[in-house]
Order: C-alpha cells, then structure tokens, then sequence
C-alpha cells in the first residue's frame, strides 16, 4: 500500500476507535433503540414491514427482483422508464448477504442512517461547530419519522445518506483547502449517484460547481477551472452508462419521464378541476380521456414505459398552467404548509397500529387541494387525536423556526456565513421542490439534513445569548 494512504487510513482508524470510545453509550443507546423499533414492526408486519401500504415500496422491490433474475429495469417483461438506477440495484445487491433479503434490507438502511447522523455531525463541526454538529447528529439519528421510514424498501434512507455525503465534502471544501482535488471529485461522484437515486436532485448540478467557484474565490483562475471541470466531468462519466441505456432503448437522453408524469397528472389536474368546477382526482379521469384520444394505444403501463407521450404531456400541462396560472400558484403558496410542519407523525401512528382510524386520516391534502386555509380549517372542526397531533408537531416546527428567524437576523455576525449559505440554499433547493398539490411527509425529508442544522444553530446561539444575560 502507498505509504500515504496507509497513513491516512491508519489515522481513519483511530479517528473512528476514538469516536466509539467517546461515545460509548450513546452509539449503544442508539442501537437499542432502532433495535428494539425494527422487533415491533416486524411483529406487527412481517416480511411486509418493508412495504406498509406504500405502492413504491412495491415497484422497487419488483424491479430488484428483475435485477436478480437477469431481466434488467424491467416490470412485468416491459423495460421501464420511470425509475433511476441506484435503488434497485442497492435491493438487487442485498440479495447476495446471507440472510433473509427483509432483514438485509432492515439491517443495511438502519446502518447508512447511522452513517448519514456521523456524516451530518462532521458537516456540523465542519461549518458550525463540535456541539452543534452532535446535536444535528443526534436529532437525525433518533427523529421518529427517519427511523420508521428506514424499514421500508424507498429511495428515501439512501438518497439522504448520499445527499448529506456530498454536503460533507462540500464542507470539506471549504475548511480544508488542501484537500480541494479529492473533495471536488467526491462531490462529483456522489452528486451522480444522488440523482441517479432521485432525479429531484438533477438540478443541483447546476448550483454546485457554481457554489465551488464562489468558495475558492480567492484562488486563482487555473485552480477554479480544475475544480469546475473535475466536478462536471466526475458528475458525468457517473450518470453516462444510464443515460446512455435510456438513448439506446428509448431514444431520450433524460433519466426519466417521471417529470412528465407528474407534471401531467399532479398539476395540470389543478386546472381542470377548477375549469370543471370538480374535484383534483375526478379531473384525473379526462386527462387520462384526453391522452386516449391523441394516443389511442396508450395503456396506463406504457405511460411508465416509454417516453413516446412526454413531449406532449409538457407540453399541454403547459398550455393548462398558462390558462389559469393563478390557481397553480395559489396551490403551490398554500403547499408550503405542509412543506414546513408536516412531520407525518399521525401517518405513523395509524400505519403501525399505535391508533386505529376510525375517521378519514387529517392530512394536509384538503388544504392543499382547496388552494386556500378554508380545508385546514375543516379539518380543525372534525377534532380527533390525529389532528391534536398535527397541531402540536406543526406547533413545534413554528417554534424552532420563530428561534431560527431570531438568530439569523439578530446574531448573524457571529455565525460562519458561508456554513449559513450553503445549508439555507440547500434547505430552500429541496423546499422548492416539495410543493405542490402531491403532499406527504416523506417529500419533506431531504430538507431534514438543513432544517436540523438550523435547528442547532438556533439554539446554541440562543442559549448562549441567554447565559449572557444571566447576573
């Protein structure tokens, strides 16, 4: 082994004997934990503890299966276009640990969320410092939500574990110059695997190298060149083999058609519905009658399949949007709501039985859907246990974000600006992206890495202005 690397991994290790024996307790209280969650949903679920009632958790374990059996991104014999690769072949892989393909699953995920909680700590520590980079650490890895949703087979436990991968070496990037060449192409690489997870982080190829430039500002123009162009360039040889496969049986240089997809079925319904004067899913329906009529061979499967009707499926949500921009923008406003408080806590407790539904479970869709405050408050008006629990966990992110809003503005000198930057465009990138009328908890927890970050930033610096003030 190279006398360079050896050394770098012999200082790893020590690092990381250091870090067990610092934390001792705490790594073993939060095995206990995840432990003694993961026995009470599988007594409860069984094998389908990896699904609940979740219909993607379906379609990618079906797509590993494929994998495994030597059918490609196939579903039902027919090649898919809907989903990137990163995913099913993560559940394909785990078919070769010996155990159970349910407990690989189980036990791998609970292992990359306690990767991803280290990870944030480092970030933490990197721009902000030591205690906030535990607390940030600590809230991830015990957060009720997170740790549910990691016994479940969707992209949501990996894509954040490689989202706060690539925030840890952007940190890395800034506080230690030395190492700029190997953090600028891990960033290149991880961000690939990021949008070959979830192709709602494609965009951030456009932010990040840009964001590098600005951080090495003071570097000369060779050196900012090397860093762009490595990341771009790492970025791509990363997504080409995907991007090539979609080119060579679909003939589109695109990672997906879930966009489409979305676009045609999520926003474009807002305008027909209030065209209609009817509901957002009855206007579901006569889009679907309207794509029959200009593709008469179209099949609910093809749409997934291909991407013979995307062109058109842009093209007449757009003609839609245009009609009537005021309601798609209202629904989009008022979706902030739920992009800001909604914890899924009430999801939680009805889907592993805590609290049976007796009612229809509250959600945030009424309000959404009716483009104004007037569904929220009719779901107030219905009561209930779950709707106690939506208002307290809404409650408490409003209190975290007023402590927020307090330290920015009043202790921002004091505050490392560019760890501020990156973690608010970061924050506001997967906020942006998490509107619209499609609402549930788990679009919300890429923003959980940022929001925790914040959350400790707040209330170091508010506990610290406090004892300031004590005699």
């Amino acid at each position: 082994m190279n006398p360079i690397n050896k050394e770098w991994a012999l200082k790893l290790y020590r690092q990381g004997v250091l870090i067990v024996r610092q934390n001792a307790w705490l790594i073993f209280f939060v095995i206990l934990v995840h432990a003694l969650i993961s026995i009470w949903l599988w007594r409860i679920f069984g094998h389908d503890v990896l699904i609940f009632e979740n219909e993607d958790a379906i379609g990618y374990l079906d797509l590993a299966h494929q994998i495994t059996q030597g059918n490609g991104f196939s579903r039902d014999g027919v090649l898919t276009a809907v989903r990137t690769p990163v995913y099913p072949l993560f559940l394909a892989g785990l078919n070769y640990i010996p155990v159970s393909f349910t407990f690989a699953i189980l036990i791998v995920q609970q292992i990359l969320q306690v990767i991803t909680a280290y990870l944030l700590y480092r970030c933490g520590q990197l721009l902000f410092s030591e205690k906030i980079g535990k607390i940030a650490g600590l809230l991830y890895v015990c957060e009720p939500y997170l740790i549910v949703v990691a016994h479940l087979a969707i992209t949501e436990t990996v894509f954040n574990f490689l989202l706060v991968t690539v925030l840890y070496w952007l940190a890395r990037f800034v506080r230690q110059p030395a190492t700029r060449l190997i953090s600028v192409s891990a960033i290149g690489f991880f961000l690939g695997l990021l949008v070959l997870t979830r192709p709602v982080a494609q965009y951030l190829i456009l932010l990040i190298p840009i964001a590098l430039l600005v951080i090495a500002w003071k570097e000369n123009w060779r050196n900012k060149s090397i860093y762009f162009t490595l990341s771009v360039c790492i970025f791509g040889i990363t997504v080409f083999p995907w991007l090539w496969r979609q080119q060579h049986h679909f003939g589109e240089w695109k990672f997906t058609n879930i966009d489409a997809v979305m676009m045609y079925f999520r926003t474009a319904p807002l305008v027909v519905a209030e065209q209609k004067g009817i509901t957002h899913q009855a206007a579901i329906p006569l889009l679907w009658d309207s794509l029959r009529t200009t593709f008469p061979e179209i099949t609910s499967e093809s749409v997934y399949n291909s991407f013979d009707y995307y062109d058109y499926m842009v093209s007449e949500t757009g003609r839609l949007v245009k009609e009537n921009p005021q309601i798609v923008l209202q629904t989009y406003a008022v979706s902030l709501a739920p992009a800001l408080l909604n914890t899924g806590y009430e999801y939680l407790l009805t889907e592993t039985k805590v609290i049976e539904r007796q009612t229809e479970r509250v959600s945030y869709s009424a309000l959404v859907l009716a483009h104004n405050w007037s569904g929220l408050l009719s779901a107030i008006r219905t009561g209930g246990v779950l709707l106690l629990i939506t208002i307290l966990s809404a409650a408490i992110w409003g209190m975290v974000y007023i402590c927020i809003a307090y330290v920015l503005v009043r202790r921002w000198s004091e505050i490392s600006t560019v760890g501020i930057v990156i973690v608010v465009l970061g924050l506001g990138y997967f906020i942006f992206f998490s509107l619209g009328p499609a609402v549930h908890a788990r679009y919300r927890l890429p923003t959980y890495p940022f929001w925790f970050l914040l959350t400790d930033v707040a209330i170091t610096y508010s506990i610290r202005q406090w004892r300031k003030k004590l005699p």
